[in-house]
């Protein structure tokens, strides 16, 4: 993933290689989620489904166009435990 490192911290607390069979799993776990579809993919769908009472139909849905609704931005931001963009979830904007 571009912008991420490949490298973790060792038991000293110094940068050290990953393992590059680690790598993708690191870069998830470091890399910000900036799209709805990183988000929905790091809560996982059954989740979501139980917490917000929605189908997989639905959320498809909604990482199709890119934008999740306002009223799951708390819930998302806890599940995740993550400050996430708020541009990803569709907050209405000030009155043009």
């Amino acid at each position: 993933m571009a912008g991420c490192s490949a490298y973790g911290v060792n038991m000293r607390g110094k940068l050290s290689p990953v393992n590059p069979l680690d790598r993708e799993k690191l870069a998830r776990y470091l890399c910000p989620m900036k799209t709805a579809s990183d988000i929905v993919e790091k809560i996982g769908r059954p989740r979501i489904r139980g917490a917000f009472g929605v189908g997989d139909r639905v959320i498809q849905q909604y990482v199709a166009c890119g934008k999740l609704p306002a009223s799951w931005f708390d819930a998302c931001e806890k599940m995740t435990r993550r400050k996430l963009p708020r541009d990803v979830f569709n907050f209405k904007g000030e009155p043009k």
